[in-house]
């Protein structure tokens, strides 16, 4: 293999550092990432709750077994 010149190193650092001075963040992106938490944390509550109204529909045998099956997985005694 041959080793790059000196002026390719030098044009590859350039092109590098431009690359990176040029990457800005965009000021509302704080603002956004807020936004997106409180969306997903608003969706997940609402499946939690869904979740738990289906489990309190079954019947005591089915809420036992679901248990137990978790249970299991889990590992817990």
């Amino acid at each position: 293999m041959r080793e790059p010149s000196t002026s390719q190193t030098q044009m590859l650092e350039r092109q590098f550092i431009v690359e990176v001075s040029s990457f800005r963040m965009p000021a509302d992106k704080d603002h956004d990432i807020k936004e997106r938490y409180k969306e997903i944390k608003a969706r997940n509550e609402r499946l939690k709750a869904e979740t738990y109204a289906k489990y309190m529909k079954l019947t005591p045998t089915n809420q036992t077994r679901l248990m137990s099956a978790f249970d299991i997985k889990d590992r817990k005694p």
